[in-house]
């Protein structure tokens, strides 16, 4: 039986409050589903891996670069794509389920690569 799989998308940067959201939201996420997919770096991204590893659950992370120890310290499975932005296809294209955060222009390209892929271009 295939793994359900849920992708976090969010900022490299954020508040306070944003990372502790984040990090509630990965320790739910733990108890619904078997694995978490992220662009793996920090800010929410880091956040949201960090409570689903206190909720016992399996972090990957397709990160834009080649160097794995780009990744945050809560990653599993570092995933190096060296492909730069254009991994968030894979992070969105990963899951089940993807998951929104705040974040900026790259996290408003990932919303749109959902929506393309749910209603076409």
């Amino acid at each position: 039986m295939r793994k359900n799989i849920v992708s976090v998308i969010g900022g490299h940067n954020c508040t306070d409050n944003m990372e502790r959201n984040a990090h509630i939201l990965g320790t739910k996420l733990a108890k619904v589903v078997d694995i978490l997919v992220s662009g793996g770096l920090g800010g929410t991204m880091k956040a949201v891996c960090s409570g689903f590893k206190a909720g016992g659950g399996l972090t990957i992370g397709i990160i834009p670069g080649y160097d794995k120890n780009e990744a945050n310290e809560f990653v599993d499975i570092v995933i190096p794509t060296g492909i730069g932005l254009a991994r968030n296809v894979l992070v969105v294209k990963t899951a089940n389920v993807v998951v929104a955060l705040p974040g900026r222009r790259a996290h408003f390209q990932k919303l749109l690569i959902v929506y393309n892929l749910r209603y076409g271009y």
